[in-house]
């Protein structure tokens, strides 16, 4: 076992882990997902997105994906571009300066 093996292992049983160097050899001879085929993918818009299969949060990221398919997304960047220039027009209010002035440049207490 190499030296970052046995860093993680002290790591994680000086936080009051139970991880083992055996554990960690085991990990290393038999990895979850030893063969692309295990892999996930999905088609989103003509592109395969892949993602290892759980105990990793790439299902996580295929789900979004797989939502977001149900919708028109061809015109998001707009939307968003228009609520960036929105807040800060909000932002750049009298109202919103005094808020900060009074937050940064309060009297110092006696």
């Amino acid at each position: 076992m190499g030296v970052t093996a046995q860093n993680i292992v002290a790591a994680v049983q000086e936080a009051g882990g139970v991880l083992t160097e055996e554990d960690m050899k085991e990990h290393l001879l038999n990895p979850p997902n030893p063969v692309p085929d295990e892999a996930l993918s999905i088609d989103f818009n003509g592109v395969t997105i892949w993602e290892m299969r759980p105990n990793t949060i790439g299902i996580v990221a295929l789900l979004i994906f797989n939502i977001l398919k149900g919708y028109d997304i061809r015109g998001i960047n707009k939307t968003v571009s228009f609520l960036e220039n929105k807040k800060r027009k909000d932002l750049n209010t009298e109202n919103f300066s005094i808020r900060v002035n009074a937050i940064f440049h309060r009297p110092k207490e006696p």
